[in-house]
């Protein structure tokens, strides 16, 4: 479990969370580089002037976002780790 990007990946957000909400980040600098889906919220005028989401709600989505890159970041090592060692046992 320790070894798996499905936990490290929402435990190292959840840290950037934590100091987001502590208030050392007043800008929101650490939270708007770690979190993807507020790149492409951000990115978009459209969706701006038409989605206002709560910050509880960037950390959510991001939350969530981290544990699905996760699954597939070890969805993609356990397949790639099976195709190599299938030729060495």
């Amino acid at each position: 479990m320790l070894k798996q990007a499905k936990f490290w990946l929402p435990v190292v957000y959840a840290a950037v969370i934590l100091f987001n909400l502590s208030g050392a980040d007043d800008y929101n600098i650490v939270l708007f580089l770690t979190s993807p889906p507020l790149w492409l919220h951000e990115a978009s005028v459209t969706v701006r002037s038409y989605v206002r989401i709560p910050l509880a709600g960037y950390y959510l989505i991001t939350l969530l976002f981290w544990l699905i890159a996760g699954w597939g970041i070890d969805g993609i090592a356990n397949k790639w780790g099976k195709r190599t060692n299938t030729g060495n046992e």
